[in-house]
């Protein structure tokens, strides 16, 4: 009886240590900056391209060649081309500030002319030349809040408004070749296309500091930004048309990269490199019916400085 006595014991001990959990990590602490007041200025230059997504035909291609059975689309010229955005803030408090930063890209791009049989009409296009000219400008104010995760994790909450302006012209010049009547009639396509609005805008940026030097971030943020959509189409061929309405644009933007900060006898300079992604969902809209509502994307790598002068 002993004997099991001892044996039920051995056995409970043995499990007990099994069960027993390994050591505990304790999580970070969570914490905020020192109360401290500053302000910051700041330039970055931006290498961007416009995308279109939803629309490939009619934003993307201007005619094609066909070979047998094989067709070949014209693509348009919309390559890379520079932007630049400016940003301030204002620091306060335990961590709080007050940012306001604006994007401005402003440019046209032409595509050399085309001649093509249209596969519908039969008719023969001649395009002189196809000219696009987009303008963007984003303006954003924020309110941030910084919160420390331990030593080496940042994160930077923010809420605040977007105000967007986005404009898209495009006039092509061409004449149009009849083989049934042996005319030929000369005309230009011209369609100029408008979004402007602003709305509620969420986001946080994640920063980890490798030394007291160098950082990595991944910024997110999205917003809904309310306004008028207007598409005004005066081509040289009928119909003319012309349409406004009040929509929601859901806005998503992305950011990875890296920073370097030093110090100065006044202030501290931060040097900033990385890649951005900002899409606008369904934005250019056409009033032809058949003609569906195109996605328009801003991607491409950027870098800057930001200066950082303390008032206490």
């Amino acid at each position: 009886m002993r004997k099991i006595a001892l044996s039920i014991l051995a056995l409970s001990s043995s499990l007990g240590f099994a069960g027993t959990m390994g050591p505990v990590c304790n999580p970070d602490n969570v914490t905020v900056p020192c109360p401290s007041t500053a302000w910051d200025l700041g330039v970055q230059a931006l290498y961007l391209k416009p995308t279109y997504s939803g629309n490939q035909y009619q934003y993307n291609f201007l005619g094609y060649s066909t070979s047998g059975d094989s067709i070949h689309f014209n693509k348009r010229n919309d390559d890379w081309n520079w932007a630049f955005r400016l940003e301030g803030s204002y620091h306060f408090g335990t961590g709080a500030d007050i940012n306001v930063n604006w994007v401005h890209f402003d440019h046209e791009f032409t595509t050399p002319g085309i001649s093509y049989v249209s596969l519908i009409s039969g008719n023969t296009l001649n395009f002189a030349y196809d000219k696009i000219a987009l303008h963007w400008n984003a303006v954003n104010a924020e309110f941030g809040q910084h919160a420390n995760f331990g030593i080496f994790k940042d994160i930077r909450f923010h809420a605040g408004v977007q105000y967007t302006y986005l404009k898209r012209g495009n006039f092509a010049p061409l004449s149009i070749f009849n083989p049934n009547t042996g005319i030929t009639t000369p005309t230009y396509n011209r369609f100029n296309q408008k979004f402007s609005g602003a709305g509620p805008r969420l986001g946080m940026d994640l920063i980890y500091n490798f030394t007291n030097a160098f950082a990595v971030y991944g910024k997110f943020a999205g917003a809904l930004i309310i306004g008028d959509s207007e598409t005004n189409d005066t081509s040289g061929v009928p119909p003319v048309s012309y349409a406004s309405t009040l929509e929601v644009i859901p806005e998503l933007e992305a950011k990875l990269g890296l920073t370097y900060t030093h110090n100065l006898s006044r202030g501290t300079l931060i040097a900033d490199a990385g890649y951005m992604v900002v899409n606008y969902f369904s934005v250019f809209d056409l009033p032809q019916l058949t003609s569906s509502a195109t996605n328009l994307a801003f991607q491409g790598p950027y870098a800057g400085l930001k200066w950082i002068g303390n008032l206490a």
